[in-house]
């Protein structure tokens, strides 16, 4: 058994003394990276989550389960708006999504599930999570609503961000047992008479046992023998604040930048930003809204009523056109005959009027005679 003087001396290094620093601003970097990351996963689920659904069938809006689902109440412990966010945010974090259909017909975002890639036959789901309940049984991909985000440069952020966290972590545990180390040193007075090694060292062993087995512990002054508990403390250099909100923001640009999101919207600048907002609508929500869609339709619409009835969905989220947005076009569009009114409703999702298949053609327009204008209705008189 090794004496507690092997013990000490094995402690020759200074090394730890530095170790704070390192382990400060690897944590830092790590933390910074996930809160760039969520603050950029929140601004997209939130403005998913203002986009409205409609279930059309032959040209009209459905007023069905469905619409009452996806606009209203998915499940008793979301509303529409918590659901598309909790959703967004966990397909672009997770670069996949799972939504099952419960038996009483509750749409469930799953936290957790193991996916089986099967080659002649559906993919299968098992294990599958939601808060602290755990299904027993097999979900069919034809069962589920299950989205990929495929985005690679995220994929590989995120893989640097667990390692940030691993070396943290491997820090962490490294400087907890050099630094937390209890420590001391016993100064014996080498007189004569006083020099039996072993019962000096059964006395060392006595006050480390006193020592880790009581939460209270005396030790005898004692004649000769001196205890002196050492304390091992570093001083840290931390980064200012400024610095780290700079840090944050690199982060930020980083992150919104793989995801497609210009970096003066989520800084809030307010000065110029049309552009940034129509590279936003049609480069990241877009794209977004687009496989929400397809899943919807490839699993809520049979194949009968899409050919038959024309049924599918629509998805009206803030990258819809207006017509406050698009009043001009829309007059010279209906009014030099180019398109009927009903083709513009459709295309702002609006659904369609008795008559408005008809082309309109404004009646002002007047000819040029002599020099001068003249008006259509002197010609009948």
């Amino acid at each position: 058994m090794a004496s507690f003087w092997d013990w000490i001396t094995r402690r020759q290094d200074a090394s730890y003394v530095y170790d704070l620093d390192m382990f400060e601003e690897t944590s830092n970097r790590a933390y910074l990276k996930r809160m760039a990351l969520d603050i950029c996963c929140n601004y997209v689920a939130r403005t998913v989550s203002q986009t409205v659904f409609r279930h059309m069938k032959n040209g009209t809006k459905q007023k069905d389960d469905w619409d009452y689902w996806l606009n209203v109440k998915p499940n008793s412990s979301q509303n529409a708006a918590l659901f598309w966010e909790d959703l967004t945010y966990k397909l672009i974090r997770n670069n996949e999504v799972l939504v099952v259909q419960s038996d009483d017909y509750q749409l469930l975002v799953a936290d957790s599930f193991t996916r089986k890639q099967r080659a002649l036959y559906p993919d299968t789901f098992e294990g599958v999570t939601i808060n602290d309940y755990t299904y027993q049984r097999t979900f069919s991909y034809d069962d589920v609503w299950y989205l990929t985000y495929n985005n690679k440069k995220l994929d590989n952020y995120i893989g640097g961000l667990y390692e940030d966290w691993g070396k943290m972590l491997g820090r962490m545990i490294e400087v907890n047992l050099r630094n937390n180390q209890i420590r001391g040193k016993f100064k014996f007075n080498q007189t004569k008479g006083n020099q039996d090694t072993e019962k000096q060292q059964k006395f060392i062993d006595k006050v480390m046992k006193s020592y880790l087995t009581k939460s209270v512990a005396f030790v005898p002054e004692t004649s000769g023998i001196e205890v002196e508990e050492t304390n091992n403390t570093s001083k840290n250099s931390s980064q200012s604040f400024d610095e780290l909100l700079k840090l944050l923001d690199s982060f930020v640009d980083q992150v919104a930048n793989i995801i497609g999101i210009p970096p003066a919207l989520i800084h809030g600048q307010v000065a110029d930003v049309s552009d940034a907002r129509t590279s936003f609508e049609k480069n990241c929500i877009g794209p977004l809204l687009n496989k929400i869609k397809s899943e919807l339709n490839a699993k809520a619409v049979t194949e009968y009523d899409y050919k038959n009835y024309d049924d599918h969905f629509v998805l009206i989220g803030v990258n819809a056109p207006t017509i406050l947005g698009n009043a001009d076009k829309i007059d010279k569009a209906v009014s030099n005959g180019a398109i009927t009114p009903n083709e513009v409703r459709n295309e702002l999702y609006l659904e369609p009027i008795e008559g408005g298949d008809e082309m309109i053609i404004t009646k002002n327009y007047q000819k040029l005679k002599g020099g001068e204008e003249e008006n259509d209705d002197d010609n009948q008189d």
